[in-house]
């Protein structure tokens, strides 16, 4: 009987443990997705709103096949290197930069990083002031460190972005 009652209470006692190990998993687990989240969040608005004042005019491009061009090449694009693009100004070069930087966010990102398109951002002058090149295959934006951060945009966020581009016809969406 005693031996019975020893099973039961170590029983008890390891059930007990292993609950609140669980939880804690549970809670750490919660903690750590909330900070994933608050990473994949973007600039603040304020340097959001300094950037559409200061972009005057966006050329969102597709490029000739795969490539990093922008990414790994800054200063050396060239017209030819893309397959096609479209001038963006004044509504519409807002409504883009607001879509790239929605507060519609997820922490998970994908892991191909085949860009094939782009968003290039001109001054008044026309000088290039930043770019964000766009895999929609695996939802991930990678920009110069000039412009503010981007997010990590959700399913959302990434299917209304590329709608501007189809709406354009300016995507190329393949492997």
């Amino acid at each position: 009987m005693k031996n019975n009652s020893l099973k039961y209470c170590l029983t008890l006692v390891f059930l007990l443990l292993l609950n609140s190990h669980y939880t804690q998993n549970e809670i750490d687990t919660a903690a750590f997705e909330a900070r994933l989240l608050e990473q994949s969040k973007g600039a603040p608005k304020e340097d959001v709103e300094a950037l559409k004042k200061k972009v005057k005019k966006i050329k969102i491009v597709v490029y000739k096949g795969m490539s990093t061009l922008i990414y790994s090449n800054p200063d050396g694009i060239k017209k030819s290197d893309f397959e096609d693009s479209q001038i963006l100004k004044g509504g519409n070069k807002d409504k883009i930069i607001d879509l790239v930087y929605s507060d519609k966010v997820d922490y998970v990102q994908g892991i191909c990083y085949y860009p094939r398109n782009a968003i290039i951002l001109y001054n008044s002058f026309g000088i290039r002031i930043g770019y964000i090149e766009i895999c929609f295959e695996c939802s991930t934006m990678k920009s110069e460190s000039d412009i503010p951060k981007l997010p990590q945009l959700n399913v959302e966020g990434y299917t209304e972005l590329k709608s501007v581009f189809e709406n354009y016809g300016i995507l190329k969406n393949e492997k």
